[in-house]
């Protein structure tokens, strides 16, 4: 993994919450060694943001997700709208950025279909966000 990449270690570690019923979220916020300083606080912020408006999130996803239900989307795209909707809910990087990344990761994680749903679901929500 990239040193300075906190998406790569916040989907993995968020993925493997998501998926496990034996994990807390609070399990996934341990200091990265491979993160420098800055981008572990980004990491950090990241994680307890998702957690604090986590069911906000999912009715963001849901409500702008054309023909498709929250429960419908696969796990890896569910996971990086996830983390895309916190992060632009932050406003901490320019948007383009963090959809950029998070389409980046989707596409490494799944497909280019994938990517183009959470690139397309990110805009949405980012619109929606801006008002």
């Amino acid at each position: 993994m990239d040193k300075s990449d906190f998406r790569q270690y916040a989907f993995t570690n968020f993925y493997a919450f998501y998926i496990s019923s034996s994990q807390t979220l609070k399990d996934t916020i341990k200091k990265q060694k491979q993160l420098s300083p800055k981008q572990n606080i980004r990491y950090v912020q990241l994680i307890v943001n998702t957690e604090s408006i986590l069911e906000e999130i999912i009715l963001y996803i849901d409500e702008n997700a054309t023909n498709w239900t929250f429960e419908r989307i696969s796990s890896v795209e569910k996971v990086c709208l996830i983390l895309g909707v916190s992060e632009l809910s932050m406003k901490l990087t320019q948007k383009e950025i963090i959809i950029a990344e998070w389409v980046k990761l989707t596409d490494t994680h799944s497909s280019k279909e994938g990517a183009k749903f959470v690139n397309g679901l990110l805009e949405s929500i980012n619109k929606v966000l801006q008002k």
